[in-house]
């Protein structure tokens, strides 16, 4: 019998995440007693979702820079300060 997990296809991907994104993450992963990736799945499926929809603060929050690979990024040093305070 085939395990559950080998049914499933999976992916996986590596992205830099700040610190204090990750450790809140850790977080809420041990007070709900959910994985992190399905956190993380949850988060980035909503924030695509409003994306797709012209809702969230992506649009605010777009920065240009001189980069080879990428024209803009995203300015989210308040959310991660924030974070960081509830440490």
């Amino acid at each position: 019998m085939a395990k559950k997990k080998d049914k499933r296809e999976r992916s996986r991907i590596n992205i830099d995440v700040d610190p204090a994104l990750k450790d809140a993450i850790r977080e809420l992963s041990y007070e709900l007693g959910i994985p992190e990736s399905q956190i993380y799945q949850l988060f980035a499926a909503e924030g695509i979702l409003d994306v797709q929809k012209g809702k969230g603060s992506i649009w605010n929050r777009i920065r240009p820079i001189k980069s080879p690979k990428f024209r803009n990024k995203l300015d989210i040093d308040d959310l991660l300060d924030m974070l960081r305070d509830q440490e």
